[in-house]
């Protein structure tokens, strides 16, 4: 008879944000598996036209770029 024993799964802190990140009618944001790390996600902003992305980088660096956006009409109402 074998015995099987449970070995208790890793867990990752991860740091939570101060602020939300505010809901972008222009940001598109595309998960991208990286073998342990888990999930990165990878941020672009399609402001003004939706044709041509312009890469931010992952959330952290898209959190400073998208923050101190001023252009009208890119944030949804409901985010604030």
């Amino acid at each position: 008879m074998a015995l099987f024993t449970r070995t208790p799964s890793r867990r990752i802190a991860m740091p939570v944000p101060q602020e939300p990140l505010r809901r972008c009618t222009f940001r598109r944001v595309t998960a991208i598996q990286t073998g342990r790390k888990g999930v990165v996600y990878d941020v672009a902003c399609l402001f003004p036209d939706r044709q041509r992305p312009f890469p931010i980088g992952d959330l952290e660096s898209a959190r400073a770029v998208c923050g101190s956006c001023v252009a009208e009409g890119t944030f949804r109402a409901d985010s604030d």
